[in-house]
C-alpha cells in the first residue's frame, strides 16, 4: 500500500506541531528562577512569607501578551528582575501579581524594564 502525501499538506503538519511545542515551552517555566505558584522560597533564597512586611511590596498588573502561550515568558522573565520576590498569574492569563523586595528594587524600576516596552502592562 502506497499513500501519497502532498509536500503542502507535510510542510503544514510540521508547522502544526513546532507552533504546539513553541507554545508548550513559553508556557512552562524551567529556567529555576524566581517564579512561583504559592508559598515556597525563590531563587533569591527569601519566602514571600517570611521577607518583612516593611521590606515587601506587591502590586498587580495586566500585561499586552498577543495570547495565553507568552504566561510563561512574563513569569520566567519578570521572575529573573533583581528584587522580585514572587510572581504568579492573577485572575487570567494576561494579569500578574508581583512580590518584590523594597530594598533591593522598586514597582517603577520592574516597570520601566526593557520587557515592558515589548509588552506594555498597565497596573490594576
Amino acid at each position: 500500500m502506497n499513500i501519497k502525501i502532498d509536500g503542502s499538506v507535510l510542510m503544514l503538519g510540521i508547522a502544526a506541531v513546532a507552533l504546539i511545542l513553541t507554545f508548550a515551552f513559553l508556557a512552562t517555566n524551567t529556567s529555576g528562577t524566581a517564579v512561583q505558584q504559592s508559598g515556597g522560597t525563590t531563587a533569591q533564597g527569601v519566602s514571600a512569607a517570611d521577607l518583612a512586611s516593611a521590606d515587601a511590596g506587591a502590586f498587580r498588573i495586566q500585561v499586552q501578551i498577543p495570547c495565553a502561550g507568552h504566561t510563561g515568558l512574563i513569569l520566567r522573565e519578570v521572575g529573573k528582575m533583581n528584587g522580585v520576590v514572587s510572581v504568579k498569574t492573577s485572575g487570567g492569563w494576561n494579569s500578574f501579581e508581583v512580590i518584590y523586595d523594597k530594598t533591593k528594587t522598586t514597582k517603577e524600576a520592574i516597570l520601566a524594564s526593557d520587557l515592558f516596552k515589548s509588552y506594555p502592562a498597565r497596573e490594576i
